[in-house]
């Protein structure tokens, strides 16, 4: 019996990078100072390693629904305060990025509070003109 499987997309591709940098940009720099965000990327955190790739369509979308997911309840406060019910989910979808072979060693309470400003300063941010001063 012979099996049809789609390929991934280069616009799956791209919409996982862009999920990857709104971690980077948006999320990580409320909950870490640059030197771990630093780490992190020289760890290898939330990148595919070396010689792999999303294979098929299915991996594609599941790897993407996973990473929305995931910045979906850390960016919402009144989500973090049912705690049970999302922890859950965090935890499924940590499992999912992770059997894909994404590392992303964070877990749910590490996000509970956040531990900067609303507006940090780092440079991994991004910046709110393009204007250098």
């Amino acid at each position: 019996m012979l099996k049809v499987v789609y390929a991934s997309t280069p616009e799956q591709e791209q919409t996982i990078s862009e999920f990857v940098c709104h971690l980077y940009s948006e999320i990580l720099p409320k909950y870490f100072d640059d030197h771990e965000i630093q780490s992190f990327i020289e760890l290898g955190i939330l990148q595919l390693p070396q010689g792999e790739w999303i294979h098929t369509l299915r991996e594609g979308f599941k790897i993407i629904t996973s990473l929305q997911v995931l910045i979906d309840i850390i960016e919402k406060p009144e989500i973090i305060a049912v705690r049970e019910e999302y922890e859950e989910m965090f935890k499924k979808n940590k499992q999912i990025l992770e059997s894909y072979g994404f590392s992303f060693p964070f877990n749910y309470h590490q996000f509970l509070d956040r531990k900067r400003s609303e507006i940090p300063l780092s440079m991994y941010t991004k910046s709110s003109n393009a204007y250098l001063i």
